[in-house]
């Protein structure tokens, strides 16, 4: 038989209902109460920090394993290894060995340097593009990748499609018409993403790895990717 994700919270709920009954009826539950309200309280802080956790670590994990290795990454060992923590274990509270209000006040200093860093990482990330661009330009021929019409360069329909997309007739182009500010825009990122995933695939990206993962795959991530 399977068991629900929310039964333990349910079964929580239950005995902290049961014990305000006992009280009700004249029962000491002057001793259990205070305890289980505080670590109720405490579970309760989590499994909603880790909510938003899981929705601000979305932009991040595709690169996640070339990231937390650059020189860029802004988050701390500990950090790291908790956020790891975290996406293997699908953001869930049930498996923690643990749970106090020292690890939600952790989650919520690692929430807030995803959240005000991520300008910082869309920079280091439109920096590998940029990267990549020139290393493509290097083995294709300079000039000749830089200036000829992107529909007649002889690379994939599919990065052709994407690089298009960037509304550039040529590849110099892309880099005449886009300042940094513009690589911090959404559907500017999620280009560089999709360019990036395809590379990746073709065996010819910058990032050693990218992490093709929907949501239920968390298990198969490069945490220890080398």
């Amino acid at each position: 038989m399977m068991v629900s994700e929310r039964a333990p919270e349910r079964a929580y709920f239950l005995l902290f209902i049961s014990w305000e009954l006992r009280g009700s009826f004249g029962c000491d539950n002057r001793i259990v109460r205070p305890s289980f309200i505080h670590t109720y309280r405490i579970r309760k802080a989590l499994k909603n920090k880790l909510g938003e956790l899981e929705y601000h670590t979305q932009p991040y994990i595709k690169f996640w394993c070339a990231w937390i290795k650059s020189d860029d990454c802004f988050l701390n060992e500990k950090e790291i290894a908790l956020a790891n923590s975290f996406i293997l274990n699908k953001f869930s509270i049930e498996n923690l060995k643990s749970v106090s209000s020292e690890t939600v006040n952790e989650v919520e200093q690692l929430l807030c340097k995803l959240k005000n860093g991520f300008t910082k990482f869309q920079f280091w990330l439109a920096f590998g593009f940029a990267t990549t661009i020139i290393r493509m330009a290097d083995e294709y021929g300079s000039d000749k990748f830089l200036n000829t019409p992107i529909k007649e360069l002889k690379i994939s329909n599919e990065i052709k499609n994407i690089l298009i997309e960037f509304k550039v007739e040529t590849i110099i182009e892309l880099f005449e018409n886009y300042n940094e500010e513009d690589f911090t825009k959404i559907w500017v990122y999620q280009k560089i993403l999709e360019f990036e995933v395809v590379l990746n695939r073709e065996g010819k990206s910058l990032f050693k790895k990218i992490s093709n993962l929907p949501k239920e795959e968390y298990s198969s991530f490069c945490v220890n990717d080398g």
